[in-house]
């Protein structure tokens, strides 16, 4: 099984993608496979949902709701880790008992890496590749010498009168690492061998983050010339999933696409702590929007999310 994650896609903006012919391997795999609705968890962020995924539990079982934990004893904030989750066995720990070979690629809250029947290369959450990334410990080495970032995380780069150069270079980071870890997840897969090798695309994640107004077609065409380099991105990821497609078609593996959780617009929002501060304190009701559901489609798993609520998950299955 060949599991690939696409951390915070949702059709409210793959089907759009897929309408304009930009996706033409997601569409594909959909048309293969089967896709439908998923509930992420609560909270549906980063942290808690792909824990979930790993473990099987629940964020308050599993402990790990966000990306820092509140110490009471020390008054303090520290990053949560796999250490947090000693007690607990994940899915490639229950599998490698049972003598399958296993993978992970760029799994968010997998560091600091644990000793499985495989390899594991840790995700974007990784301190430092002088932190140690990845299992076995001297892979590290020959990653590095083909892959300077290996673990490729957040790097929007912002800079007084950059414009649209600046934006396109950080949408060529994003495509860049789409396609890296697929070539890291095959070679590492030919390299140990594999019954089950996930990989996640953590990046798709920021792409919207950073480009939602570019995207949501009720302004997208304020700027139709980043609309454009934005939606790149997403068919530049489409070609890195056909690139695992093709390599699962060729190992006869079935494939799962998820996603962890949705993303949609922060419009119409307010902080209440600032509210409350001012002295002022507002009541009022918005409708629920799309963006808090999620989708899921054969060998493809994408929950729906609106930052800081309840959001449906996506799946894909092939």
């Amino acid at each position: 099984m060949l599991i690939i994650g696409l951390d915070g896609a949702t059709f409210d903006v793959l089907h759009p993608m897929i309408a304009e012919d930009r996706m033409p391997n997601l569409k594909r795999a959909m048309q293969d496979g089967a896709w439908g609705i998923l509930r992420s968890t609560t909270p549906p962020i980063t942290p808690a949902a792909w824990t979930t995924f790993l473990t099987g539990k629940q964020p308050g079982s599993h402990g790990i709701i966000d990306f820092e934990r509140y110490d009471v004893h020390t008054n303090k904030l520290s990053f949560n880790n796999t250490h947090r989750l000693s007690q607990l066995r994940n899915i490639w720990q229950i599998l490698g008992d049972r003598g399958l070979r296993v993978g992970s690629v760029n799994v968010p809250m997998t560091w600091p890496p644990i000793p499985v029947n495989g390899f594991v290369v840790t995700g974007f959450d990784t301190p430092s590749v002088r932190s140690g990334f990845a299992y076995p410990t001297d892979l590290e080495a020959e990653i590095l010498k083909r892959w300077s970032d290996p673990i490729l995380g957040t790097n929007w780069r912002r800079r007084a009168l950059g414009g649209n150069r600046l934006f396109a270079s950080n949408i060529d980071y994003m495509c860049r690492s789409f396609h890296q870890g697929a070539e890291m997840t095959i070679w590492l897969a030919d390299r140990f061998g594999w019954d089950a090798t996930m990989v996640v695309m953590k990046l798709v994640d920021n792409l919207q983050h950073k480009t939602w107004k570019y995207l949501d077609p009720r302004w997208a065409d304020r700027n139709p010339r980043r609309s454009e380099m934005a939606k790149r991105g997403f068919t530049e990821c489409d070609k890195a999933v056909g690139t695992l497609l093709d390599y699962a078609r060729k190992h006869d593996a079935t494939v799962l696409i998820v996603s962890d959780h949705g993303h949609g617009s922060l419009e119409g929002k307010c902080n209440p702590i600032c509210c409350c501060s001012s002295g002022v304190i507002y009541i009022f009701k918005t409708a629920r929007r799309r963006s808090e559901r999620g989708y899921a489609t054969s060998g493809i798993a994408s929950a729906g999310k609106r930052e800081n609520s309840n959001a449906p998950a996506t799946l894909l299955t092939t």
